[in-house]
């Protein structure tokens, strides 16, 4: 859908690396490449291809000069055109209400089905943390070496983790150095062949 008004042209060269071709089933294709050259905060008279689009406000009389440049209404803010609101409600937002609803069948019988599973689920999908959660945190006395922060950490994540079955840890090889390897006697470890983890077996 094109908005009234709006300016559509895009100042973007597609260029193609080889020309369109049907891939040969019997051979192993190379990547191909798409290259897109752009102007960061095209459109703004004088900060266009500039640092300043990129990391600063364009300021607001900036601002009405490109929307004029786009030909949108320079008084509107925060403008969303009528048409948006119904093509979104008739797209995304009915199949998204649609997959909302079965969503909530599916869990209210996983529920039904693992009512302690589904709780952590729930406490987690709300971002709330469960009763007790902090119930074994270390306690590091005060001292003149002191300990570090990475190792703090370390021991704070193997306290919490066991009452939080949904924290993830870890840093590929780089774990046993920044101390984010989740080692309780249960943890277990996350892997393609077992991507669910210690409580996978579980699953019936």
């Amino acid at each position: 859908m094109l908005l009234p008004g709006l300016d559509t042209r895009l100042n973007v060269r597609l260029r193609l690396k080889a020309p369109p071709r049907e891939p040969d089933p019997n051979k192993t294709e190379g990547l191909g490449m798409l290259s897109f050259n752009s102007v960061i905060g095209y459109g703004a008279p004088t900060k266009q291809n500039t640092a300043a689009a990129h990391s600063d406000a364009l300021g607001a009389d900036e601002v009405r000069k490109t929307k004029r440049f786009y030909g949108w209404p320079e008084d509107q803010t925060f403008l969303v055109p009528d048409d948006v609101y119904g093509t979104f409600a008739d797209g995304i937002g009915r199949r998204g209400a649609e997959l909302s609803a079965r969503w909530k069948v599916i869990l209210n019988t996983y529920a039904t089905q693992h009512p302690q599973d589904a709780d952590q689920l729930r406490c987690n999908l709300n971002g709330e943390l469960p009763a007790g959660w902090d119930s074994d945190l270390p306690e590091f006395a005060a001292d003149d070496k002191g300990i570090a922060t990475r190792e703090a950490s370390g021991k704070i994540l193997n306290a919490i983790a066991p009452k939080l079955p949904w924290l993830v840890g870890g840093a590929g090889d780089l774990a046993p150095s920044t101390k984010t390897k989740l080692d309780y006697k249960s943890a277990g470890v996350l892997t393609a062949q077992s991507p669910g983890g210690p409580a996978a077996p579980r699953r019936s």
